[in-house]
């Protein structure tokens, strides 16, 4: 018996962990540290997951500012000729409802630029929300509005 190892010829000196020897296995010397294969597997598996999650992730957030702005602009393009056009003496309080929202929804897909875009968005849904409560007098008042606000933009412009 040598140094305490059981007649084996082997010494502390001798083993070197890098190769197979005794009770030393198959390691990675990664930035100083001995780390078994599997686990260094594992770990870039791990890390290869993350970062695809993270790039999915910045990806669904624009495909869900796109996909506002196509609504938004699909609300407008249908409702605008249905409020403005044919039916002109009917109350067309929906489709101004959904010219409202789409509108918002423009805004909102223009906060990808600038944070300040979220004033005209918050406003029209704040205009909008009367108009879902009570939809007979609020258009009413709300077209007497944008009349007069035309009007008197016409008159200031014609001086």
């Amino acid at each position: 018996m040598q140094n305490g190892n059981s007649g084996n010829n082997y010494t502390t000196e001798d083993r070197d962990t890098n190769k197979r020897g005794y009770n030393s296995g198959n390691y990675i010397m990664i930035a100083g540290f001995q780390v078994k294969p599997v686990y260094f597997y594992i770990a870039v598996a791990a890390a290869v997951m993350l970062l695809v999650a993270f790039v999915l992730s910045l990806l669904q957030a624009k495909l869900t500012l796109h996909f506002g702005l196509i609504a938004g602009i699909l609300l407008l393009l249908a409702n605008v000729r249905e409020l403005l056009g044919y039916t002109y003496g009917q109350h067309n309080s929906t489709a101004l409802l959904n010219c409202i929202v789409g509108a918002s929804l423009f805004f909102a897909w223009l906060t990808a630029f600038g944070a300040l875009f979220w004033l005209p968005a918050l406003a029209l849904i704040a205009v909008a929300i009367p108009l879902v409560m009570g939809r007979t007098s609020v258009y009413s008042t709300y077209v007497q509005f944008g009349r007069s606000a035309f009007n008197s933009i016409r008159r200031a412009i014609g001086r």
